[in-house]
C-alpha cells in the first residue's frame, strides 16, 4: 500500500518537474530576470505619450562569466510603438552574480495601433549564452486610441528649467507643454498672452526656449503663458523662478605695463568676489603647450604672485589662465581684464655720443636712428673702466648738459638706449672731456686741498673691513663652483632622468641660483665704496643668503622604486566620474544616463597600463624630496574609433591635494577641477601616453588609486556612435536545445533519486520535504514584524541645514524599520550629495564612515535576498556561498552597531535557519 502511494507520488512529482523545469530551461536560458517595472502601463490617447521599462535583478545562472552581455526589449506583436535604443549593453556579468545595471527602455507612441501588447527581454553574450524573460518577467502595455473630442482645454506647462540656482550670467530658460503650443513671457505679473512682448522659440512644438544673457546676481522671475494650435490660451501666469549666482571672474594686473623684459614681476589677481582657498593662476606663451603655475598669496579677492620672464620669450604674447571657487562652491575660469601680455627681451641698438665742455659744464649729444626707445641712460666716470657703474641720468631727450663739474678732472661719458620694455642696449663709444682749472690764490688752493682730504677720508673703509668683504666674496665664489658641479651632473642625465630634469625645470632653478650669488657679490663690492656702521651685519646677511641658495640647489635624481600594472575600471567608477564632471560636460540629468551607457561601452574596449616610479631629488644642502611619477598608456584593444574622444584623469585627494601639487608632462591639458581632475583630447596625446609628477608623495601604491577614463566627446543631441551589439538570436538558439537535453537528464536523475529516497525511512522523507518547505518560505515572519515607514518625496526629507546629514539620518531610520525600498532610494541621494564637488573635503570626511556603515547594511540585506533566491531555486552551491558572504557582512555590521537592530537579528536568524536546513538536506543524502 505504501509502495503504491510512493509510486504515484513519484509519477506526479516527475510530471510536475517536467512542467516546471522545461519552461525554465528553455525560456530563461543563462539569464534570469527578477522583474520588469512597471508590470503594466497605459499610454497614448488621453494617457501619457511614453513609458519607461526597467529590468531589475538580472542574474547570471551559469558557472562562468557572460562576456559583453546585451539586453534587447522585445514587443511580441507589431504595435507601431517606438523603442529608444532597443539593445542595451550590460558589460561582463560574472557567474552566479546579479548585474549592477538596471537597464531601461523608453517606449513611446507613434501612430501605434490600439490594443494590449506584451514586452519581454532577450539576452545574448559574446561567448554564446542567451536568455529571455518571456513568461517569467513581462510587461503589458495598453495602447489607447486618440480622443476624438474637440480641444477646448488650454495647454499645460509640465516642466521648466532652470529650476534652482545657476552659476553663470547666461542661461537658457525652457518650458515643456503637454500639447503643441507657442509660448511667450514677461517679467511683469498679470500680462495677457497677446500683450507679452517676448517670444520663446519653439523647438519641437512642445519644447520652448529662450537664451538670456548679462544676468545680474539675484532671484529672477519670468511669467509665461502658452497658446495651443486650437487657440486655447493660458489665462494665468506660469511662474519660472531661479537664482543667479555667477561663478567668480578675475582681473589680472602686472606691476608693469607690456611689453615686459626679462625678469620677475609682481602680478595682482583680483577676483569678482571672495574665493575659498588660493585660486589658480597659470600662463603660457603662444606656440607652447604647457602652462606654468604662478604661486599666489593673499586672501578674499586680492591675491599676488610672481611672473618670471626669460630671455627666450622675446617677441611673444602670453596668456593668463585663472580658476577659482567662491565661498559657496561655485567655480569660475573667466578673466575679464588683463588676460594677455607682451614680452620684449631684445636689447635696442647702440647709440653714438658726442660731447663738448664750457667751463664746468659738459653738453652731450646722442645720435640714434632707431625710433624704438623709451629713454637714454647717461654714464659718467672718472675711470674709463668703470663707466657702467656710474649712471647719472635718465633722459628721453637726445641731448644732456652735465653742470658744476670739478676743474682739472677728466670725465668719461657714455650712453645706452632703453626700450619700452626696459631692455637696455649696449654702451656707446666713450667721450673723454677734461675740465680746465681756474687760477686760484695760494690761500684758496690750501682751503680746497683740506676739503678734498676730508671728503676722501669719509669715502674710505678700513683694511680690516675690506678683508672681511673679500673673504665673503671668496666664499661665494666657492659656492658658485659647487653649484656649477651640480649643474654638470644634471646636464649629464639622459633618457628618463633627463625627462624628469625637464619636468622639474632644474636648469632654470640652477641658473637662478647662480644669478642670485652673482648679485650678492656685487652687493659686497658696493660695501667698499661707502662707510657703513653696520658693515658686519650686512656681511652676515649676505653670507646667510648665499648658504640658503646653495641648500636649494638640486644635485641628483634617483629612481627608488617602479611598478607596472593594468587599471581595473568598474561600471561604478564610470558612474562616479560622470557625476563628478556632469556640470563641466554640460549634461542635463536626462542626458547623463545616455552618456554613461556610451562611456561604459567605450571604456570596455580600451585598456590602461600604469607605470609608476618613486623619484628622489637630492639637494646640495643634504635635504631630499620624494615624488611619485605616473605614466598612463591608453591601449585600444578592439580598434575603437578614438578620434572624437577625451581622456579624463581622476586623481583622488589622498594622492594629490590639488593641481598645485602636480607637474604635468603631457601637453594640451585642461584642469576640470582643482581637487584634481584633468582632461586631454585623445588626438593631442603623444604616443597615447599621459605623464605627470605628484610632488611630496612617497607612496607608489597610491598610483593605483588614480583612474584614467576614455569618454565620448560628441554632440549629445546628435546621438552617439556606440559599440555594435550582438544579435539576440542566431547561434544562441542551440544553447536552448542543449539546455533541454540537460533538463531531461536532470529529470531522469531526480526520478532515480526519488526511487532511491522512497526506500528510506519516513523520518528521512520528512527531513527532505522539511528542507524544501523551509527553502521556499524563509521569511521567518520578519516582514510581518517590520514597521514600514511612510514613503515621502526625497526633497521633503531635508529638514536640517545639512542635506547629507538629513539623508543619512532618514536612511538609518528606514533600515531600522525594514523599509529597504526607501532606504535604497535615499542611499542613491546620499551618494549624489557626497560626490557633489561643492561639498568641502572636511565635510566629506565627517560623513565618510557613516556612509560606509549604511553601505554595509544594504549589502547585508541584498545577500539575505540572494540567499532566499538560491534556496527557492534549490541551488545548494549558490546558497552556501551566499551564507558565507552573509556571515562576513554580519560581522562588519554587528561590530559597528552599539545596539541590536532588526537587520542584524534577521541576518543571524537567516544564517541559523539555512545552515540547519542544509544540514538536514545533506543527512537525507
Amino acid at each position: 500500500m505504501i509502495d503504491g502511494t510512493i509510486n504515484k507520488w513519484i509519477k506526479k512529482t516527475i510530471f510536475l518537474m517536467w512542467i516546471l523545469i522545461i519552461p525554465f530551461v528553455y525560456s530563461s536560458g543563462s539569464v534570469w530576470t527578477g522583474s520588469l517595472n512597471p508590470s503594466d502601463s497605459d499610454i497614448c490617447g488621453a494617457y501619457q505619450n511614453s513609458t519607461t521599462i526597467t529590468a531589475t535583478n538580472i542574474l547570471n545562472t551559469e558557472d562562468e562569466t557572460l562576456v559583453n552581455l546585451t539586453a534587447t526589449l522585445i514587443i511580441a506583436e507589431n504595435a507601431g510603438l517606438i523603442i529608444t535604443e532597443e539593445e542595451v549593453f550590460l558589460g561582463n556579468l560574472i557567474n552566479k552574480s546579479v548585474s549592477s545595471n538596471n537597464p531601461n527602455w523608453d517606449v513611446a507612441c507613434d501612430n501605434a495601433t490600439p490594443g494590449n501588447y506584451t514586452l519581454y527581454i532577450n539576452y545574448a553574450s559574446a561567448n554564446g549564452y542567451t536568455g529571455t524573460s518571456e513568461n517569467e518577467a513581462e510587461t503589458t502595455i495598453e495602447v489607447h486610441p486618440e480622443p476624438t473630442d474637440t480641444d477646448t482645454t488650454p495647454p499645460n506647462i509640465t516642466a521648466h528649467s532652470p529650476i534652482s540656482k545657476i552659476l553663470s550670467t547666461t542661461t537658457e530658460i525652457s518650458v515643456e507643454t503637454d500639447e503643441d503650443s507657442t509660448c511667450r513671457y514677461s517679467t511683469t505679473v498679470g500680462v495677457s498672452y497677446e500683450n507679452m512682448q517676448e517670444q520663446l522659440t519653439t523647438v519641437d512644438k512642445r519644447t520652448h526656449k529662450k537664451l538670456l544673457s548679462q544676468l545680474s546676481d539675484g532671484v529672477k522671475t519670468y511669467y509665461i503663458r502658452c497658446k495651443d494650435t486650437a487657440g486655447n490660451t493660458l489665462t494665468e501666469d506660469y511662474e519660472l523662478l531661479f537664482e543667479v549666482d555667477a561663478s567668480p571672474t578675475a582681473e589680472v594686473q602686472v606691476e608693469k605695463e607690456s611689453p615686459l623684459k626679462e625678469g620677475k614681476y609682481e602680478v595682482t589677481l583680483t577676483t569678482s568676489e571672495d574665493v575659498e582657498f588660493s585660486p589658480s593662476l597659470q600662463y603660457k606663451f603662444e606656440g607652447e603647450t604647457t602652462k606654468k603655475e604662478i604661486a599666489l598669496e593673499g586672501s578674499g579677492s586680492e591675491w599676488k604672485g610672481i611672473l618670471k620672464v626669460d630671455s627666450d620669450d622675446n617677441d611673444k604674447t602670453g596668456t593668463f589662465y585663472f580658476s577659482g571657487i567662491d565661498l559657496i562652491g561655485n567655480s569660475g575660469t573667466a578673466i575679464t581684464k588683463g588676460q594677455t601680455f607682451f614680452v620684449d627681451t631684445e636689447a635696442p641698438p647702440i647709440p653714438t655720443i658726442l660731447g663738448e665742455s664750457d667751463k664746468t659744464t659738459v653738453t652731450l649729444t646722442f645720435i640714434y636712428n632707431d625710433e624704438d626707445f623709451d629713454n637714454f641712460k647717461v654714464y659718467r666716470s672718472e675711470d674709463e673702466s668703470l663707466i657702467k657703474a656710474w649712471m647719472i641720468k635718465k633722459t628721453s631727450s637726445k641731448t644732456y648738459s652735465d653742470r658744476n663739474l670739478i676743474e682739472g678732472i677728466t670725465y668719461y661719458y657714455a650712453v645706452s638706449a632703453v626700450d619700452e620694455a626696459g631692455n637696455e642696449g649696449p654702451i656707446s663709444n666713450i667721450v673723454t672731456i677734461t675740465i680746465q682749472k681756474t687760477a686760484y690764490t695760494q690761500e684758496q688752493e690750501e682751503i680746497l686741498s683740506q676739503e678734498e682730504i676730508l671728503e676722501e677720508e669719509e669715502k674710505t673703509i678700513s683694511p680690516e673691513d675690506v678683508k672681511k668683504i673679500d673673504n665673503t666674496k671668496n666664499s661665494i665664489a666657492e659656492k658658485e663652483e659647487e653649484i656649477l658641479d651640480a649643474k654638470k651632473i644634471i646636464d649629464s642625465y639622459q633618457g628618463f632622468e633627463k625627462e624628469l630634469a625637464v619636468m622639474l625645470n632644474l636648469d632654470s632653478v640652477i641658473a637662478e641660483n647662480l644669478n642670485q650669488l652673482s648679485s650678492l657679490e656685487k652687493n659686497l663690492e658696493r660695501l667698499k665704496t661707502n662707510t657703513n656702521e653696520e658693515l658686519d651685519e650686512e656681511i652676515r646677511k649676505i653670507d646667510i643668503k648665499s648658504k640658503a641658495i646653495v641648500k636649494s640647489t638640486p644635485v641628483k635624481i634617483e629612481v627608488e622604486n617602479t611598478i607596472s600594472t593594468n587599471q581595473i575600471t568598474m561600471d561604478e567608477d564610470v558612474n562616479d566620474i560622470i557625476i563628478k564632471i556632469q556640470d563641466w560636460l554640460r549634461l542635463s540629468d536626462k542626458q547623463v544616463n545616455k552618456y554613461t551607457k556610451e562611456s561604459k561601452k567605450l571604456q570596455n574596449r580600451i585598456g590602461i597600463k600604469i607605470t609608476a616610479k618613486i623619484i628622489k631629488l637630492s639637494y646640495l644642502g643634504g635635504s631630499e624630496e620624494t615624488s611619485l611619477f605616473v605614466e598612463k598608456e591608453i591601449i585600444n584593444k578592439e580598434g575603437a574609433d578614438m578620434s572624437n574622444t577625451k581622456i579624463v584623469e581622476y586623481i583622488p585627494k589622498e594622492v594629490a591635494e590639488n593641481t598645485k601639487q602636480i607637474i604635468i608632462r603631457s601637453a594640451n591639458y585642461e584642469v576640470i577641477r582643482e581637487d584634481p581632475i584633468i582632461e586631454w583630447k585623445y588626438t593631442d596625446i603623444d604616443s597615447r601616453k599621459i605623464k605627470y609628477l605628484v610632488k611630496n608623495n612617497p607612496l607608489i601604491a597610491s598610483s593605483k588609486e588614480t583612474k584614467t577614463f576614455v569618454l565620448p566627446d560628441v554632440d549629445l543631441d546628435s546621438g552617439f556612435s556606440g559599440v555594435t551589439g550582438f544579435s539576440i538570436f542566431g547561434e544562441g538558439s542551440g544553447l536552448n536545445i542543449l539546455s533541454l537535453i540537460v533538463g531531461l537528464f536532470i529529470i531522469a536523475g531526480l526520478a532515480g533519486y526519488y526511487v532511491f529516497a522512497a526506500k528510506k525511512t519516513k523520518q528521512l522523507e520528512y527531513e527532505t520535504v522539511h528542507y524544501k518547505k523551509k527553502a521556499e518560505q524563509p521569511d521567518l515572519n520578519w516582514e510581518a514584524r517590520s514597521v514600514q515607514a511612510k514613503e515621502q518625496p526625497i526633497e521633503d526629507l531635508v529638514d536640517e541645514s545639512s542635506v547629507i546629514k538629513s539623508l543619512i539620518r532618514q536612511t538609518d531610520t528606514s533600515i531600522n524599520n525594514n523599509n529597504f525600498e526607501l532606504a535604497r532610494k535615499l542611499y542613491t541621494q546620499i551618494l549624489l550629495a557626497y560626490n557633489d564637488p561643492n561639498l568641502p573635503s572636511g565635510e566629506k570626511m565627517k560623513y565618510y564612515y557613516r556612509i560606509i556603515k549604511i553601505h554595509n547594511k544594504l549589502t547585508l540585506y541584498n545577500y539575505i535576498l540572494r540567499a532566499k533566491f538560491y534556496a527557492k531555486k534549490e541551488d545548494i552551491t549558490g546558497l552556501k556561498e551566499t551564507l558565507e558572504k552573509i556571515n562576513e557582512q554580519y560581522e562588519k555590521v554587528s561590530a559597528s552597531e552599539l545596539e541590536q537592530i532588526p537587520l542584524v537579528e534577521h541576518a543571524k536568524e537567516t544564517l541559523s535557519y539555512y545552515n540547519n536546513a542544509l544540514n538536514g538536506f545533506h543527512k537525507s543524502l
